[in-house]
């Protein structure tokens, strides 16, 4: 258990970068240009990410390089690189590696409005709103010179706002990807591509991309609308309380899930008897209930299999 526990931590930066690339494909025939330019852009520099969740706050600073169809995201001794249709991430000595990965499209539930010329650190820049029905959902600042994405802002159902990320510093030449190849050569634990499973195609929305399984048969499956994201994680047995041991609690439909609130991605944890659930995701708080209302729930084993287990367990 405690490698399981150790596997999930590990392909936490890697379930973040999944999630920054999911972003990128179009989602509308105004925006679409823009996306297509970001995911393309040259540029690095740091970036300051803040999400909100029930009147509480949590931060965080990474170092990001993007170049060509490679982003490099650092934080602390946590390193990942996605390029070229595959996903690498380390810690230390840890390593695990995603040898396959599927660019999703968009979804039609989102528009845009006509884009507002700004000035973001000192460059020009235009602001796109994204909206969802007739709820602004998110804005996006793109720099004109690269088309790199500057600051995204994005918001809950009642308008408040959910997370910010915004670049602090930016240089348009990625020194280490013009020099590197990524991660360094090494050992790594690789997720292999599988089949879904008994996991819908679709969730609230969001559509599988892919599945994969890796060390203690873990199944890692990876949502997207094009927007946002999600990545669901499957292991057999119990996860522990290590992990979550400063979650707080949540409830949606009668069900209870225990959440972890970190700077661009929020964890969720709950079991079923045979099967414990991880979700590592950017969503918003409503598309979060939608999607775990759409999930296997939570559901304890019933009296007579905890007596039994109890008495002779």
């Amino acid at each position: 258990m405690t490698r399981v526990l150790g596997l999930l931590a590990k392909i936490g930066i890697l379930a973040a970068a999944l999630l920054v690339m999911g972003a990128v494909p179009a989602l509308a025939e105004t925006l679409e240009d823009y996306l297509h330019e970001a995911a393309e852009a040259d540029y690095a520099g740091r970036q300051v990410v803040v999400t909100v969740w029930d009147g509480d706050s949590t931060a965080g600073i990474f170092v990001i390089e993007h170049a060509g169809d490679t982003l490099m995201i650092e934080r602390g001794e946590h390193e990942a690189v996605v390029g070229g249709g595959k996903v690498s991430a380390a810690s230390r000595d840890d390593r695990v590696v995603i040898a396959r990965w599927t660019a999703m499209g968009y979804d039609t539930r989102y528009t845009t409005a006509d884009p507002v010329e700004v000035r973001r650190l000192g460059r020009s820049a235009e602001a796109v709103a994204i909206f969802e029905g007739e709820l602004l959902r998110a804005g996006i600042v793109f720099d004109v010179e690269t088309g790199a994405p500057l600051a995204t802002e994005v918001f809950a159902s009642d308008g408040r706002t959910f997370r910010v990320s915004s670049l602090i510093e930016f240089d348009p030449l990625p020194r280490r990807l013009y020099s590197s190849s990524g991660l360094d050569a090494g050992e790594y634990d690789v997720m292999v591509p599988v089949g879904p499973g008994d996991l819908p195609a679709e969730v609230a929305g969001y559509r599988l991309a892919d599945s994969y399984t890796g060390p203690d048969e873990v199944v890692h499956s990876f949502y997207s609308d094009g927007l946002f994201s999600f990545s669901l994680f499957e292991v057999e047995g119990a996860v522990g309380d290590d992990l979550f041991a400063d979650a707080r609690s949540m409830e949606v439909d009668g069900s209870k899930y225990r959440v972890l609130v970190r700077p661009a991605q929020v964890w969720v944890h709950w079991s079923t008897p045979a099967t414990s659930y991880v979700l590592v995701g950017d969503l918003p708080p409503d598309h979060l209930e939608q999607v775990l209302a759409e999930l296997p729930k939570p559901r304890q084993r019933n009296f007579f299999s905890r007596l039994w287990n109890g008495l002779f367990g």
